[in-house]
């Protein structure tokens, strides 16, 4: 009944979530997109909840951002609209701080950091 959305953003999730994709989906699906923007056709997105097909949407990332004025999905009412904020706890702030000592002693130690980007991924 959800389908949410947490992948990162590489040529081959570009687009992942099409028309297909959304015609794939139950009529009663909600779609919660809290990836990247790009990851989502909005044109097959706004089709989908126009035709019914999928019953609604949260949306806290978008194509472009900050989501231009005239976009279709400010005056949808099936669709829940979020300021890129999603990732954000209370705990957030401390967790980013230890996990950067974490990394910064392995760094210096010569040791293996954690979550280490991998540039050839994307990601």
């Amino acid at each position: 009944d959800y389908v949410v959305c947490l992948v990162p953003l590489t040529k081959e999730t570009h687009h992942w979530f099409d028309d297909a994709a959304f015609a794939a989906m139950k009529p009663s699906a909600v779609f919660l997109n809290f990836a990247r923007g790009a990851v989502v056709d909005e044109n097959a997105l706004i089709q989908a909840l126009r035709a019914g097909r999928i019953r609604g949407a949260g949306l806290d990332v978008f194509e472009t951002e900050p989501l231009p004025a005239d976009s279709p999905l400010w005056r949808m009412e099936n669709v829940l609209i979020t300021p890129h904020n999603a990732g954000q706890s209370p705990h957030y702030n401390a967790r980013a701080i230890d996990q950067f000592l974490r990394n910064y002693r392995a760094f210096r130690s010569g040791q293996p950091m954690e979550s280490v980007v991998d540039l050839s991924a994307g990601y």
